[in-house]
Parts: structure tokens; sequence; C-alpha cells
């Protein structure tokens, strides 16, 4: 078969040749098209558009705070048992969070055993009164002889040896009856002041001794806020500083002054206690209520940034690190800014963060007041990422850093205005392709 001879002929073969012409010529534009299509949406995709404003370290005056955990007690707490081995316990006249007066009566003891006790050491001072009368009478009579010379001085002597010793049987027998009616006294659990009944720990039937707690008391005046705080930092405490108490799931704070700083530290953990006493007290708090104490130090002049500049490694959120700061001394190692440096990149750096106060934190290290550091829009950055700066119209200063309006693009001419520190420039900033 040559060549020509597959080629359609007529009329009908030139239709269809200029049909697969027209197609191939409708797929290479169509084609064309998407892949124009793509690469504009690529180069669109590479222009993100980016929001930043920066601001430069400022000198502030920030105070330093103390957070301790704590929670609420009674001033005055007591744990009262039994003076007495042995007895048995049968009656008891208050339950827990009973409010009692002081010297009423809580609980009896069993009385069987020291009644007898007491009867017989009565019936023994009631003897040696009457043998006292006896030998008191034959003193006398003996006295009076000697005087007269009518007997010796023996019998004078033993009469007197008689009466010495019976007084002091006497005094013996008394002091024992008192004993007994003290015991006895002592089967009466009374109230050593007025107050709250916080724990009952006993059973009818039980038999107490001296080991055995039967109640818990507390006093019934406001409850102090006990915290506890390192060596180190209880020596910038002083009694009579101001505090704010907050209190877990209860709204609101309440002030107060610490009352008393103790003395002596825990061997184990290496903290001591200080109370701190308030005017009020919310009424939802009870015994054990677990809060926070917030002391305020003293006042520092320091380098601070905006605290929205920091940004924090996943191992510590800014929460955690800020309180792991202030509350061991040691900043946050996590914590870290960008800082635009002089081929307009931007560059992380690490800081080291101290005092943080009315959205400002102190940089310990790291910064100094020439640094040029991303303020808002640095969760879109990365290390390296090229900015373009473009100075804003002269503004007044302002304390607060707030954005105004405007959208910014790579290629906008218009431009996105903040009220900023008086330290503070403005800046747009896109990502280099």
């Amino acid at each position: 078969m040559s060549a020509r001879s597959w080629m359609p002929v007529g009329k009908f073969g030139r239709f269809l040749l200029l049909a697969i012409i027209v197609t191939l010529t409708g797929l290479f534009f169509t084609y064309t098209s998407h892949s124009v299509e793509d690469k504009s949406t690529s180069e669109n995709q590479k222009q993100v558009a980016l929001r930043v404003s920066v601001s430069k370290p400022e000198l502030r005056k920030l105070t330093t705070r103390a957070t301790l955990m704590g929670a609420w007690r009674p001033r005055e707490e007591v744990s009262l048992s039994s003076v007495l081995e042995g007895i048995r316990v049968t009656e008891i006249l208050v339950e827990e969070s009973e409010s009692v007066k002081s010297g009423q009566v809580l609980a009896r003891l069993e009385r069987t055993v020291l009644d007898s006790q007491m009867r017989q050491a009565e019936q023994t001072v009631q003897r040696i009164n009457a043998e006292l009368t006896q030998v008191s009478e034959q003193y006398e009579r003996t006295k009076k002889l000697f005087a007269a010379n009518a007997t010796s001085q023996y019998d004078y002597e033993a009469a007197l040896t008689a009466l010495l010793t019976t007084q002091a049987s006497l005094r013996q027998a008394e002091a024992a009856r008192d004993e007994h009616q003290a015991r006895l006294a002592y089967t009466d659990i009374v109230a050593p002041f007025a107050g709250i009944i916080t724990q009952r720990t006993i059973q009818l039937g039980t038999i107490v001794n001296t080991q055995t707690p039967l109640f818990r008391l507390a006093d019934s005046q406001s409850p102090d806020f006990v915290a506890e705080a390192p060596q180190r930092l209880l020596s910038n405490l002083l009694v009579g500083m101001a505090a704010e108490i907050t209190t877990n799931n209860i709204e609101g704070r309440v002030t107060g002054t610490i009352r008393r700083l103790s003395r002596e530290l825990n061997p184990n953990s290496g903290y001591g206690q200080l109370r701190i006493t308030t005017a009020t007290v919310p009424a939802a708090v009870r015994f054990g209520s677990v809060g926070r104490a917030h002391i305020k130090l003293a006042e520092h002049q320091v380098i601070a940034v905006d605290i929205r500049a920091l940004r924090y490694d996943s191992k510590m959120s800014g929460q955690n690190a800020s309180e792991a700061s202030q509350l061991s001394g040691q900043s946050a190692s996590a914590a870290y800014v960008f800082v635009v440096d002089e081929h307009k990149q931007v560059r992380r750096t690490p800081v080291k963060i101290g005092i943080q106060e009315n959205g400002w934190v102190e940089i310990i290290n790291g910064l100094d007041t020439n640094s040029l550091v991303v303020v808002t829009g640095s969760t879109l950055l990365q290390d390296g990422d090229k900015i373009e700066l473009e100075e804003a119209e002269t503004i007044e200063p302002s304390s607060v850093l707030r954005p105004v309006t405007g959208q910014l693009t790579p290629n906008s001419t218009s431009r996105s205005q903040f009220e900023i520190s008086q330290h503070a420039t403005v800046i747009t900033a896109s990502r280099k392709s």
C-alpha cells in the first residue's frame, strides 16, 4: 500500500482534517491559559500580606510583685483532748460547724470510778480531821503539864510530833481530794474559747487517752490567709505590707496587710509562713479555701518592651513563663523576640525577662534601647524574613500601641498607621519571595 492510500479523499476527508486541526488548536490554547493562571496564582501566593509594627525598648518604672500560693486558715485553732487515761465517752453535746461559747461543755466522760475515788478521798480527809482534833487536845494538855514541870520533856516532844504528823497527813489527804476533784472536773470537755467546731473525731463509747483528739476548735474571728514564701523572698517582706487575695472559684479580690512573718523555716522545703489579715472575707470562703496572695514589693527603673512582642517556645506558655520568672527569680529561657537588623531582616533574639506589669515586660538582657523590636504581627514572621520599612507620618506620643486602619500588601501605596509610644517607629513589612 502506498503512503498516500490512507489519506481521506473528497469533501468528507477535507472536513474531517479541518475538525482535527481545530480541536488540536483549542486544546493548545486551553493548556496555555491554565498555565498562565497557575503562574499568576503562584505569584499571588508568594505575595503574603503582612501587617506588623515595631518599637524600641523603653525605660519604664515597673513594680516587682510576688504571687504566693496559700489558703484561708483560722487565726487560732486547737486540738482538744482529754487529760484522763482509759475513760469512756458517755455524752457528745456538739457537732461539726457548730458555734460554741467559752467554757461550754462539748462532751462528757464516764464519772463512776472517779466519783468513788472522790468519796474515798473526802472520807480520808474527814477521818484525819477527827484525829487532828484529838492530837491537838492531847498536845495542849501535855504542854500545860510540861510548863508546870508535871511531865517530862520526852512526853511533851512526843505530843508535839504527833500533832505535826497529823497536820501533815491532813494536808496530804486534802491534796489527794483536790486532785480527785480536778480529775472529776476533767470529765467535762469544755471549749477554751469561743469559736467553731471544725472537726469531731470521737464517738459514743470511745475510750480516750491523752493522745486521743476529740475536737478541733477554731476561733470565731475573721480567718487569715496563710501563704508560704521562700527564704530569699521573706527577707523582702515586712509586717504591714499591702496584699491582694484572690480565692479559687470565688470572684473578686480582697485587700489586706501582712500581720505576721514566721522566723522559722521548714527544713525540708526552705519556706516560711506569713499571715495576711483582711478587713473583709468573701462569704463563700471556708477554712482551707485555696487562693493566691499578690504582694507589691518595690518599684524599679528597667528596660521594657510591649508584652505582645514576646514569643515563647512550645515548651513554655507566656503565662507559665511569667509565673516562673516572678516566683523563682529566674527568667524564662524560652522567651524570644524578633529584632530588625541593619539589612531590614528580622532575627529571632532570645531574651531574659523579669517583671511584668500593665502590658509591659522587663528585659534583663538580650536587648538595648536602640533595638527595633517587632510588636504585632510576629506570629507570621520567620527568622531571616526580609521586610520593607516605611516611616509613618509624625504623630503625638501615646503610651498605648493601638492600630488604626489600613490594609497592607507588598504593592500597596497606602500606609498602615499606629499610635505608639514616643520611642516607636511604624513600619510596613512583607515577606520577599
